[in-house]
């Protein structure tokens, strides 16, 4: 597989519609995860490649913390793709559900997805396929709804399946959606429910071992009883799941308000009561305790006697019947169920003489909302004809259409600048390398030429000069081996001829060269050894001196004493 700006890494996924890999996007270098859907879709529907590109370029629109971000759509050689916010983990809520998912932790998953679902609502799309395995994880544990792939816009005339075709997943889908009727935000809303009363319970509302039953059940049945600590939850699971769209949550905002009151230690405020059974609940019902478990058409006909008098019963066990004759169902598949001629005609005819009907009521809604909003504008604007109209709704598609290009252009300039610019980075990188590397080659040419010169100054017994060149090194590299050595080297020449003028008795000229090793390096190893013998040599002197003087006292003193013995009087003695 191969998309022009990408490139694949691996296959990550797999489906009925579509395979997903892992790729990288060249332009922005981050990783994406493409769905690449399946040829056959535009083989079934010659009208699939114009409604997907329409259809994905709206949920393309949507940005939400809590929606998987879709950065392209595109056709490349048959294959329509959408490009999107790569999840690495991969982890559902099905995984979850299976490992085990704390109430907590479950509500505040349902509380993101309503948030998603309503920013999505705001901007007329349905989703149409809320079910645990389309909620994701990011790796900071928030929630994420992916797979807008059969969702659908609700201000759109065109549909991505087939008429006559019911889209959803069994144990998920609304009875609107089971039904074939009319669809809204009402019907994700319900869909919620089921995947809400599932993290409570661990288990999805109606089951059974075939699908028509599990639908027959999300038509006719009423809401399961929660048990336990669970029951607070009950009036919020029964505004989601209520049969009919009047009495589920008018939007999701009111969905999350009653969580956060109820999970707080308050009530639902948002929630009422629904009855526990409805009409065709309690005709079902009386059926089943009259005949006993019996055939679905015998079902629809003791129904029908019991409640003769009733048409919103009469069109539900129609719906229901037409409903399980012919039902397509699957997350973005077709799903056939066979039955008998007889069966298949007589659901045909109930389900056309429905659609007609409906058409009809649609057809009269919309007149009549046309008609006032008409009204409206003669009286605050005045009379439009109908030419001026339609020239203005030629320059609005013209516009938009402009617009779309336009867009188009600024993401594809945005993805050449990105890419111009990554270029120019590079190239400055490599410039700046290659200027830091002949910076470095000369340093180095530099330090050794310093080091030769401070060597033959060194054998030439220049010591000032040598220590200069030496400190000149040192600051091209404060941390340079052969410098550090040649200062202590040049130190320890100044200390031997400190030791040769002490030995000549010359102190001056051995304290200035010990003043120089302290001032050049002070921690030399043998700087206090030779100031000792400078030292000693100093006393040696003092000593010589004394002795020599002492000797010169004793000459004089020694020269001197005849002469005072020769004018000293003699004694005569006399005789006695």
């Amino acid at each position: 597989m191969e998309i022009p700006g990408y490139i694949i890494d691996k296959q990550i996924g797999k489906g009925g519609m579509a395979r997903v890999y892992l790729a990288r996007h060249e332009g922005l270098d981050r990783l994406v995860a493409i769905k690449v859907m399946n040829r056959q879709m535009d083989d079934d529907d010659n009208d699939f490649s114009e409604r997907f590109m329409r259809e994905a370029r709206i949920v393309a629109g949507l940005t939400h913390r809590n929606i998987v971000t879709v950065y392209d759509v595109g056709l490349h050689d048959g294959h329509h793709y959408i490009a999107m916010e790569y999840l690495p983990g991969g982890i559902t809520l099905d995984h979850k559900l299976k490992d085990g998912i704390t109430p907590e932790e479950g509500l505040s998953t349902i509380k993101q997805i309503a948030s998603a679902l309503g920013f999505a609502h705001s901007k007329d799309i349905v989703h149409r396929d809320v079910k645990p395995e389309n909620i994701m994880y990011r790796e900071d544990g928030s929630a994420v709804l992916t797979d807008f792939g059969i969702a659908k816009a609700t201000t759109s005339a065109t549909k991505m399946t087939a008429t006559g075709t019911v889209i959803g997943t069994p144990h998920y889908m609304s009875p609107e959606q089971a039904q074939g009727h009319e669809i809204g935000s009402f019907s994700d809303i319900y869909s919620l429910g089921i995947v809400c009363y599932e993290i409570l319970t661990g288990e999805v509302p109606y089951d059974a071992e075939s699908t028509i039953a599990v639908v027959f059940k999300h038509i006719t049945e009423p809401v399961p009883a929660l048990e336990g600590d669970l029951q607070v939850y009950q009036p919020i699971i029964d505004r989601m799941m209520a049969k009919t769209r009047e009495e589920r949550y008018t939007d999701c905002d009111q969905l999350i308000a009653d969580i956060d009151n109820v999970t707080g230690g308050g009530a639902a405020n948002n929630a009422t009561m629904i009855n526990n059974a409805t009409t065709i609940n309690k005709a079902v019902t009386l059926a089943n305790a009259k005949k006993g478990t019996r055939g679905m058409a015998a079902v629809a006909g003791d129904v029908n006697a019991e409640q003769s008098k009733s048409d919103s019963t009469k069109k539900a066990i129609i719906a229901v019947i037409a409903t399980i004759t012919i039902l397509a169902i699957g997350g973005g598949g077709y799903f056939y169920l066979q039955q008998s001629a007889e069966q298949e005609q007589q659901a045909k005819l109930l389900q056309r003489q429905q659609r007609d009907k409906q058409a009809a009521l649609t057809e009269q809604k919309e007149l009549s909302e046309k008609k006032a909003l008409q009204d409206k504008k003669q009286k605050e604007e005045g009379r439009l004809t109908e030419q001026q109209r339609l020239k203005d709704e030629k320059k609005r598609l013209a516009e938009l259409k402009v617009k779309q290009e336009a867009d188009k252009l600024v993401s594809q300039k945005a993805a050449q600048e990105a890419a111009q610019l990554k270029a120019k980075q590079d190239a400055k990188n490599t410039a700046a390398k290659k200027a830091a590397d002949k910076k470095w080659r000369d340093k180095q040419n530099k330090i050794s030429a310093l080091l030769a010169t401070a060597e033959k100054q060194l054998l030439n017994g220049q010591l000032d000069k040598a220590y200069k060149t030496y400190q000149s090194t040192l600051k091209l590299d404060s941390k340079n081996k052969r410098a550090n050595s040649g200062v202590n080297r040049v130190a320890s020449q100044h200390l031997s001829k400190a030791n040769v003028a002490a030995a000549g008795y010359d102190f001056d000229t051995a304290n200035k060269h010990i003043s120089t090793v302290i001032k050049i390096s002070p921690s030399h190893s043998k700087l206090a050894s030779t100031q000792e013998k400078v030292f000693e040599y100093k006393n040696e002197q003092l000593v010589k001196k004394a002795e020599a003087a002492r000797k010169t006292e004793i000459e004089k003193q020694a020269s001197a004493e005849p002469e005072e013995t020769e004018k000293k009087p003699r004694r005569s003695f006399g005789g006695f």
